[in-house]
């Protein structure tokens, strides 16, 4: 019996050899389940393709494919290009209404990540470190879109002043609003 996830990365890399997926929904289906099966250089064509899509669709795609760009275990890694997907999803989704759309996690997660490579930088893109910016995409992250992995860093920068000015009842308030939270 062969299951549908090798199905689907056999079809993700006959599309990366040069055949065409059918849509693009088919080909984020058939890079996510790539992904799934751990086959991350696979999944890149199947979701740069779902990517360019419209919709969900497209914001997933770019969403995923930030993803496997921006994981640095396979030889696909590619910051530069991970960071120019999750701005895209930041520049086009950061004033969705969370309580309504269901793309509002995969908002959050791309500003998180921006976040992370502006701490950081980007040198590939010239992208310096720039820890005020960074604190200012967790700050929208934790705020509108109640992420609580950004709620958990927004406090521990506040503690140590990192972006911002060390703050510690806002360090608590945080850390309060996620124990609450369980």
């Amino acid at each position: 019996v062969v299951s549908l996830s090798v199905v689907a990365v056999a079809s993700a890399e006959a599309a990366a050899a040069g055949s065409s997926f059918r849509s693009h929904e088919a080909a984020l289906e058939q890079g996510l389940a790539a992904m799934k099966a751990g086959r991350l250089e696979a999944a890149l064509p199947a979701l740069e393709h779902a990517a360019s899509g419209r919709g969900d669709t497209g914001v997933l795609g770019r969403f995923y494919a930030a993803r496997v760009f921006s994981d640095n275990s396979h030889a696909g890694t590619d910051h530069a290009k991970a960071y120019v997907l999750y701005q895209r999803i930041a520049d086009e989704l950061a004033d969705i209404d969370p309580d309504v759309d269901k793309r509002a996690p995969f908002v959050a997660k791309s500003l998180m990540a921006l976040a992370g490579y502006l701490r950081n930088g980007v040198e590939e893109i010239g992208l310096k470190p720039n820890t005020q910016r960074a604190a200012q995409y967790m700050h929208h992250a934790a705020t509108v879109f109640q992420d609580e992995d950004a709620q958990f860093e927004l406090a521990k920068l506040f503690l140590q002043g990192d972006g911002v000015e060390p703050d510690t009842r806002r360090a608590i308030h945080w850390f309060s609003v996620l124990s609450q939270r369980g």
